[in-house]
């Protein structure tokens, strides 16, 4: 074998492996955006319960009628304390942010 036929062969070898990386990363790719879509949907979801607290506490009642009291009671125990910490985590986030901003433009 020539060597122009060993660099074809392994041009060849290296096209096909850089196509198998191309969709394993399509397909990586699309599983994050599936995940960020979530994660966005979350937000979009968090933010319209706190600009409607009537929502959120008639959303309460209702899960108070299908699920039995203890229940509810131990997933407020449980997820009220992670709202806390993501609302204190986003305020400290947006003063970082706010601040940085001040730094930059002076």
């Amino acid at each position: 074998m020539s060597r122009s036929e060993s660099l074809a062969l392994r041009r060849a070898d290296l096209i096909a492996q850089c196509d198998l990386q191309r969709r394993d990363l399509a397909l990586t790719a699309g599983d994050v955006g599936r995940s960020l879509w979530v994660v966005d949907a979350a937000v979009v979801a968090s933010r319209r319960a706190a600009a409607h607290p009537a929502l959120l506490v008639g959303f309460v009642i209702v899960a108070a009628v299908v699920l039995r009291p203890s229940r509810v009671i131990r997933l407020l125990t449980l997820g009220l304390p992670a709202v806390l910490s993501v609302r204190r985590v986003a305020a400290l986030w947006l003063h970082r942010r706010h601040h940085g901003r001040d730094l930059l433009d002076s």
